[in-house]
Formats: C-alpha cells, sequence, structure tokens
C-alpha cells in the first residue's frame, strides 16, 4: 500500500466523486489517499477498522473462504452518490 500525501488531489477526487455534498470540510481534509496494487488485501477477517473506505479508482473485490469453496461479491467499481457507474452486480461464485 502506498500513501499519497496531496490534500489537493484528496479534496479534487472528492468533489468528482460527490463526497463534498455528504461530509463536511473537516472530515475531507481528514481523508487519507492510499494506493493498493492488484491483488493486496485491504482488510481481513477479524481486523478491527476504525474508518471506511471508499473506492475511487480501480475494482474491488470482496470474499472469503469456506471449507469447500470461496464465496465474493463485486467486483465492484468506484461508484456516484446513489448509483453504481459499472452495471449490474457479478454473480456470487458457486452460483449457477
Amino acid at each position: 500500500m502506498q500513501w499519497i500525501a496531496d490534500q489537493d488531489k484528496i479534496r479534487t477526487l472528492a468533489g468528482h466523486n460527490g463526497l463534498m455534498e455528504i461530509f463536511s470540510s473537516g472530515a475531507i481534509s481528514g481523508m487519507e489517499l492510499r494506493r493498493y496494487s492488484d491483488g493486496e488485501a485491504i482488510c481481513s477477517v477479524g481486523d478491527r477498522l476504525e474508518h471506511m473506505f471508499i473506492l475511487v479508482e480501480g475494482r474491488l473485490k470482496i470474499h472469503t473462504l469456506l471449507p469447500e469453496r470461496e464465496i465474493a461479491a463485486g467486483p465492484f467499481c468506484p461508484a456516484d452518490v446513489g448509483h453504481w457507474r459499472c452495471g449490474a452486480a457479478a454473480p456470487i461464485s458457486g452460483q449457477k
């Protein structure tokens, strides 16, 4: 994971993604911009998260492993407020 310390870019991304209408300027000033590599885990089962993630570029897959199969949701793409840009959700792995 790479931290990108660029408050101007954060404000620009917040504006382009409708976040200025949802969050206060103080909350936006407290946001961090991070870049993850392909396949890199953002969090794992059991992690205690004290923040939320907002996907502004790329794709995200959420999955868990069960004894005999993987259960996945997604892929998720950057969202406009209120609707998805990337279309319908993909089926869950293992479903027909």
